[in-house]
């Protein structure tokens, strides 16, 4: 649950923004293809960052079963597919680039430096030879060597990670779009057309 001292401005933001680009999602004028690769890309981002809470002990251990094996930042790798799963079946191609231009040019790097500076106080070398070793969103071909064993807590992931509120988000959101594209929702929408670029 969130408490009253957790709600910021920005949290504050996030309805009103987000009802305002579902009003100028455009599903139905999509062929049924690019629905599909929208949905496929927001289920592999959902059921990556499952498995990345799963087996993430936040500030406890340094993970690097599991996901973290193949990638550094899970989590992020599957936020980014599900973003990149959403805005695909929306039709919002403008805003889909200007996404990932934010993404990796402004929020990973902040990431980087923050949270990297922070794990290498706490864990030293096997921080700096894990960042060597794997990539942040470049998944790994061959498994790295973790001693880790690679275990996944499903109560864990939902209950202690939150999971559960991502996992409602993005399936109220989907089941929106596909509201939009089957033509059940006619009061969602703008009085004016919305610019193609978007």
């Amino acid at each position: 649950m969130i408490r009253p001292s957790e709600i910021t401005w920005r949290n504050g933001l996030i309805i009103p923004i987000g009802v305002g680009w579902l009003a100028i999602a455009r599903p139905e004028k999509l062929p049924p293809w690019v629905l599909a690769l929208g949905a496929g890309l927001t289920v592999a981002g959902l059921a990556m960052r499952l498995w990345s809470a799963g087996c993430l002990i936040k500030n406890d251990k340094l993970s690097t079963g599991g996901p973290y094996r193949f990638l550094r930042d899970p989590m992020y790798f599957g936020s980014m597919l599900c973003v990149t799963g959403l805005l695909t079946a929306a039709g919002n191609f403008g805003m889909l680039v200007a996404f990932h231009v934010v993404f990796h040019l402004f929020v990973m790097p902040r990431k980087q430096r923050q949270e990297g500076q922070r794990l290498l106080r706490r864990f030293g070398t096997d921080y700096a030879n894990y960042v060597v070793s794997v990539s942040s969103l470049v998944p790994r071909l061959v498994p790295y060597d973790s001693k880790e064993p690679t275990e996944f807590d499903f109560k864990h992931a939902l209950v202690r990670n939150h999971e559960w509120g991502i996992w409602m988000l993005v399936l109220a959101v989907g089941a929106v779009l596909a509201a939009k594209a089957a033509g059940l929702t006619p009061w969602l929408k703008l009085p004016w057309q919305a610019p193609w670029w978007l």
